[in-house]
């Protein structure tokens, strides 16, 4: 960071919220113009955010990379500070245009993932683990890159929302490939897998962090759904969904949540739509007001 400005210098986890704020940049784009030109936007977009934050100690150092397919549902960067050696691979969360976006995040049933026996995880997550592993910035993949970094880095695997559940899900796979373990930091993260997942995840990661608002219903998903009917009690709004959560709640068990759980208190809105509630208190620029990092003033929203 700019060791001559006066503004107040930000820890280690609400930097990785404004780089997770970061990855949203831009996620309005016309899908018709190439994706290397888009890419270009959202890393001049990553930037420009980077500098307001005064973290140009930060800067991009691989990506920001998209995936292939036509709605390019994921993308991730790498941020590092060289002088620290410490390096952030943050992996966007749902686009809320994304029709594909939004099946993954819905295709939970339990999967063996590519890495440790006897244990599960949401095929969503498994399956975007294989395109993840696709995306290439240059010629080089994100495991390419990582195994290169001289010394003894420091890394960190974050995102939020489904970006965080996939943070979990990937971390192991990338400690697989012989990627030196990494700490994983989650903000609002629905549960990745089993709890022999979680267990697995404990073991071969250095530490696994889980930011929460404790009025954000969507962490809940998967391993507590029914928890979710009890949020927003009078005058907040009534739960419209109390009757579907109930029936998946039949269909879906066996999650957990993974990691030490870190709990920030929300402030209701007392909107009259509980979507519109549930959407600010999932929002990532909540998330980092709640960690007491600064808004940005970039127009970007998140699922």
């Amino acid at each position: 960071m700019n060791n001559e400005s006066n503004k107040p210098r930000l820890n280690t986890h609400q930097i990785l919220i404004e780089l997770c704020c970061l990855s949203y940049c831009d996620d309005t784009a016309d899908l018709f113009e190439k994706r290397s030109e888009q890419e270009a936007k959202i890393a001049a977009d990553i930037t420009s955010g980077l500098s307001q934050l005064d973290l140009n100690g930060w800067p991009i150092t691989w990506g920001p990379v998209l995936s292939d397919d036509f709605e390019r549902t994921f993308m991730m960067y790498v941020a590092g500070h060289s002088h620290l050696n410490e390096f952030a691979v943050v992996i966007r969360g749902t686009d809320p245009k994304s029709i594909e976006g939004w099946l993954t995040d819905l295709d939970v049933t339990l999967v063996a993932p590519p890495y440790g026996s006897g244990l599960s995880i949401a095929k969503g997550a498994n399956d975007a683990i294989e395109t993840l592993n696709g995306m290439t910035s240059g010629s080089q993949t994100l495991v390419q890159y990582l195994s290169s970094l001289p010394g003894s880095p420091t890394i960190y695997v974050t995102g939020h929302s489904f970006g965080g559940t996939l943070a979990t899900a990937y971390a192991p796979w990338l400690v697989a490939q012989g990627v030196a373990s990494p700490q994983v930091v989650t903000f609002a993260a629905p549960s990745a897998g089993n709890g022999a997942f979680v267990t697995y995840l404990t073991a071969n990661v250095q530490s696994v962090t889980s930011y929460i608002n404790t009025l954000d219903v969507v962490p809940n998903f998967w391993a507590a759904l029914l928890n979710v009917e009890q949020y927003y009690a009078s005058p907040g709004p009534a739960c419209p969904i109390d009757g579907l959560l109930k029936d998946w709640a039949k269909k879906i068990v066996g999650y957990e949540q993974a990691g030490v759980q870190v709990s920030r208190t929300g402030t209701l809105q007392s909107n009259d739509d509980w979507l519109a509630e549930v959407g600010y208190q999932h929002d990532h620029n909540t998330y980092a007001t709640l960690l007491g990092a600064p808004a940005l003033s970039i127009d970007n929203s998140s699922v």
